[in-house]
């Protein structure tokens, strides 16, 4: 049975940690397979990569979870691959982060597309900015490759309760009036 109603900020948050876990092997079996040149480490990174938008969307209750899978799995390829090229941690940010937006239930009257992609967007590019800044401060790199592992899906958590927090003020402003 499909929840009805808005998401809530435990069931979201439970829901990101949970895909957020099952992304962990994705993302280092991925950033392993490249570093080590083991394109079976490679191939299994990328084979669990689908399970981690599967269990966003069951969790979170989307209503068409198996086709925002699919979706979020061919735009996970899109934009992670291109960005891959420049930066490996940068296009799995990206890639992670893109599927998120989409697998992730939204109330569309609440949520924005847009801010969730905004927020993935600044994460990429917190993360190149580690990336560059590791010749003057060399902890930046390895600090860059943990915190990849987990910002993608929390931004978008982070998005939607900033989003929830921007409608109810606009609804207490509406009551003042």
């Amino acid at each position: 049975m499909l929840p009805t109603g808005p998401l809530s900020s435990r069931r979201r948050w439970i829901s990101l940690t949970a895909a957020t876990v099952v992304m962990q092997f994705a993302y280092w079996f991925v950033h392993i397979g490249v570093d080590a040149q083991e394109p079976d480490l490679l191939w299994f990174g990328l084979a669990v990569t689908p399970l981690v938008f599967l269990v966003l969307a069951f969790a979170s209750g989307h209503p068409h979870a198996p086709g925002a899978t699919g979706r979020a799995m061919g735009l996970f390829l899109l934009v992670a691959l291109p960005l891959a090229l420049l930066d490996l941690r940068m296009g799995l940010v990206a890639g992670f982060g893109a599927g998120a937006v989409l697998t992730l239930r939204s109330d569309p009257q609440v949520h924005s597309q847009r801010t969730r992609a905004i927020a993935v967007a600044g994460a990429s590019v917190y993360i190149l900015a580690l990336l560059l800044l590791q010749g003057l401060v060399p902890i930046l790199g390895p600090f860059a490759v943990m915190s990849g592992a987990v910002i993608p899906l929390a931004v978008v958590g982070i998005a939607d309760e900033l989003s929830e927090g921007a409608a109810e003020a606009e609804q207490e402003r509406a009551r003042g009036r």
